[in-house]
């Protein structure tokens, strides 16, 4: 499960320095700040100390081992401190440096020269061109980020440094907690399949977004994708489906897109659930993270507008999802509980009268319908439904079998 990657007891950082504009220094930092309980250690030739640790000349002059050994040094030393990580018997690399493949033909050159060293030597390479690894269960945090999220369950892999800090921003800002942040940049060796099969055996995960520009081995990631979707979500935000962004990938992590339409067949195949947007991978992830995965697809929606239930059905059909009418049972209980005016089949539309009281007593009788696997209630701002009384309704008497979405349409009058 690259356990020593994710859980390192033992970690050293190459390219140590107590300068404050330098990624190393970013790097010690935050380890230390983040409470790391294990053993850290610094090598950096050309000082005595860094935050008040001492500091090797050279790894070689360490006697322990090292789990995780983060690389920050120029491309052109990249290889030399490689080569000192493999004879100190480290058994990861995670190299942030960039200026290998994605400058071009030099620096594929000697990314795999790098890539080739770590694999004759069964070592595990995490890069280059990463941003780093955080584990909030273990305290862990190599990055050069400016967030330590809360502890969650919400593991991210991502082929881009910048989605990494813009996701580790929000989530710091909403209070959202993350499990683990993976970067793998480059991939010359690790990549999406190995972290994939990690997650989907890891306890503190719960479920797993990808933000991917390419990927390399189509069979291997269905297969890993295949069995890690069987025992959590599994959302992927895929970059580069037009030619401009399939442009724009190249230089940055120097990937090769495919085409979207047999990137959509893997997924489907997979049964990954695809998200269009950096804002919607990161709330599709909060969501499956605090709701149970419904156990069929049909979808009862509670809304106090026609047009929203319209707009809401043509939607959950659109998706793959039924809108599938209620029981003779639930038409008959819905009937003697709400208004006369209100539509009573599937969406149920309570209409302009829709007070509170009416939210809670479709909300649990929809909930008792052993058809229904899922319900959407949708709110739109009227002088008799208060949307903080309708939240706490729906927080309050949400029983945690069936998965649960509310959305308040609307300004001023929901943010309130």
């Amino acid at each position: 499960m690259l356990e020593f990657l994710l859980y390192p007891e033992r970690i050293a950082v190459i390219g140590a320095s107590s300068s404050l504009t330098k990624v190393g220094q970013a790097v010690i930092s935050n380890i230390l700040r983040c409470g790391f309980e294990g053993d850290v250690v610094l090598i950096n030739p050309d000082a005595d100390s860094s935050n008040d640790l001492e500091c090797y000349k050279s790894l070689k002059d360490y006697k322990g081992n090292i789990d995780l050994a983060v690389v920050d040094v120029p491309a052109e030393l990249t290889k030399k401190a490689v080569q000192d990580c493999i004879r100190a018997s480290a058994k990861s690399v995670c190299v942030l440096t960039t200026g290998f493949k994605e400058i071009g033909p030099e620096g594929e050159k000697l990314e795999q020269e790098i890539v080739n060293m770590c694999r004759s030597s069964n070592v595990r390479l995490l890069g280059p061109n990463v941003v780093g690894i955080i584990n909030t269960h273990h305290k862990l945090n190599t990055t050069y980020g400016t967030q330590m999220p809360l502890e969650g369950g919400i593991s991210l892999i991502s082929q881009s440094g910048a989605i990494c800090t813009v996701l580790l921003e929000w989530a710091h800002g909403r209070k959202i907690g993350l499990a683990s942040l993976i970067s793998i940049g480059n991939k010359g060796d690790l990549n999406e399949v190995d972290f994939l099969d990690a997650l989907s055996d890891d306890e503190n995960t719960k479920v797993i977004i990808c933000y991917l520009s390419d990927i390399q081995n189509g069979d291997a990631f269905i297969k890993a994708a295949k069995t890690a979707a069987l025992k959590k979500p599994v959302v992927v935000l895929k970059a580069g489906v037009t030619d401009a962004g399939a442009k724009a990938a190249h230089p940055h992590t120097g990937s090769m897109a495919g085409t979207d339409i047999a990137y959509g067949a893997a997924f489907s195949r997979s049964g990954i659930i695809r998200a269009n947007s950096i804002a919607q991978l990161l709330d599709f992830g909060i969501a499956f993270e605090m709701q149970p995965l419904p156990v069929g697809d049909n979808v009862a929606v509670i809304t106090n507008g026609g047009g929203l239930g319209t707009a809401a059905a043509d939607a959950i059909i659109d998706s793959g999802l039924n809108v599938n009418p209620f029981s003779d049972r639930t038409v008959n209980l819905l009937r003697t509980k709400l208004p006369n005016v209100s539509a009573i089949w599937n969406p149920v539309n309570i209409r302009m009268s829709a007070q509170s009281e009416f939210y809670l007593d479709a909300l649990n009788i929809i909930q008792d319908d052993p058809e229904i696997n899922a319900i959407l209630c949708l709110c739109a701002p009227q002088a008799v439904t208060p949307p903080e009384v309708i939240a706490d309704i729906i927080i309050n008497n949400a029983r945690g079998d069936k998965p649960i979405l509310a959305v308040f349409m609307g300004d001023h009058t929901m943010r309130e």
